[in-house]
């Protein structure tokens, strides 16, 4: 099920959706988009104001890192 338009996202741009009420996180590559819980395990922190190092996204609040 799509979450929003394929244009709407900028390739190695963390970007926030919603599904079914779940925040999730997008982040295009290429002609790969990859998906994840928007929020930080550790604090809850955005992912999708953090930024793209690598394959890692990390977060805002205390520079912790996921993949």
């Amino acid at each position: 099920m799509a979450v929003l338009p394929e244009s709407a996202l900028a390739d190695n741009k963390p970007t926030r959706a919603v599904h079914n009420e779940v925040p999730i996180l997008l982040v295009r590559r290429g002609e790969r988009v990859f998906a994840l819980a928007e929020t930080c395990s550790h604090f809850s922190g955005p992912l999708s104001e953090g930024k793209l190092e690598g394959d890692n996204i990390v977060c805002p609040l205390h520079n912790s890192t996921s993949l």
